[in-house]
């Protein structure tokens, strides 16, 4: 449990591909499924008398809970070249995976549960001395995991507010990486607080320490950082820091109610239409799965456009034909990829204006 798990699928044609072949992603119950550079690559075998060729896709997934799987696998759609010539399609279902995955009895009584190759916590944090009321200093805790991903490892820091410290917690930077060659994933986890000191008297950061079994030692290990401990003194004048701190919480009060006020607002723009085709826009002149991606979330709201026009379809299956091959294939996409994204968009809105006009009541 927490190994990943390589899932290949090898699709063989007697010919060759007319069109790319699509593969989706693998979506399962408490499965990881890492976002690997290159996982699908051209191959071919020979099979009889003939060499046949086709794509190999890997699957790279990581259990998050001991059990047994089974990954249902998309459906491919396959346009190849038949031995009359004639261009065929075949829709083909892999058939399942299924792996089991156990945790180890010395690991059972983790929580949370951590499996890994290696695991090191490292900490930065710089305080001037002598430490007075109303400065402001970071502690940052990056931990860094080998042999699974970095999403087993739990939070770092924890919210710490007291009469003398307060504590803003920033959001966690969590990546992860697959190395190839070795067939290893590793990542890191980056987490940020921001302490002020609110008052004089004694302040102490507490020890951050993780148990996780070790796969190289069988073994549960524990990895820590220390904490620091420090006295705070007064400012030269007692209430000096009193009048910039209430305008600062005033104006954090303020901004506070501002942002949630409009942050609805916001949030609906950012997901709105126009928004998200301008993001389209910018990602159309490098093609790359994110771009097919953002097509797929676009499409979504031009959905009853779609529904009503067979040549918008069309045209929306060729504009991802050709993103596809210039991923998979290496074919070039033509600077005219935005032009043309812009004219598929002024027909599913003369779409809609058409259908609304058919549908406006007629006046007595």
């Amino acid at each position: 449990m927490g190994e990943p798990v390589v899932v290949r699928v090898k699709v063989l044609v007697p010919t060759w591909f007319t069109k790319p072949v699509y593969f989706d992603e693998v979506e399962a119950l408490n499965v990881i499924s890492v976002s690997v550079d290159k996982s699908s690559y051209p191959t071919s075998e020979r099979v009889g008398a003939s060499t046949w060729s086709g794509v190999i896709k890997e699957y790279t997934l990581i259990p998050m809970t001991g059990g047994n799987y089974q990954l249902d696998l998309p459906t491919l759609t396959l346009h190849y070249l038949g031995s009359d010539q004639k261009k065929l399609t075949l829709q083909v279902t892999p058939d399942p995976v299924s792996f089991n995955a156990v945790v180890p009895a010395a690991a059972a009584s983790l929580k949370p549960l951590i499996i890994a190759q290696d695991l090191t916590l490292s900490q930065e944090m710089n305080i001037d001395q002598p430490v007075v009321v109303g400065q402001s200093f970071n502690r940052q805790v990056t931990a860094t995991i080998t042999g699974t991903s970095a999403l087993f490892v739990p939070p770092l820091l924890q919210q710490a507010n007291s009469y003398s410290l307060q504590s803003y917690l920033q959001s966690p930077q969590v990546s992860d990486r697959y190395d190839s060659a070795k067939g290893q994933v590793s990542g890191t986890r980056v987490d940020t607080q921001e302490l002020v000191v609110a008052d004089a008297g004694q302040v102490v950061l507490p020890d951050i320490a993780i148990r996780y079994y070790d796969l190289s030692s069988a073994t549960v290990r524990t990895v820590s950082v220390k904490g620091q401990s420090f006295v705070v003194v007064a400012s030269p004048s007692r209430f000096a820091w009193l009048w910039p701190l209430l305008v600062a919480l005033v104006g954090l009060l303020a901004l506070l109610g501002i942002a949630w006020l409009l942050w609805p607002k916001w949030q609906l723009y950012r997901r709105s239409e126009p928004v998200k085709f301008r993001q389209l826009l910018s990602l159309s002149h490098t093609p790359s799965r994110v771009l097919l991606t953002e097509l797929e979330h676009w499409r979504c709201f031009w959905r009853s456009a779609y529904q009503s026009s067979p040549e918008a379809r069309n045209e929306y299956r060729d504009v991802v034909l050709e993103v596809e091959a210039a991923i998979y294939l290496a074919q070039p996409v033509g600077t005219h990829l935005d032009r043309r994204l812009r004219q598929h968009r002024k027909m599913l809105q003369q779409i809609l204006a058409n259908r609304q006009q058919r549908l406006m009541p007629l006046n007595p």
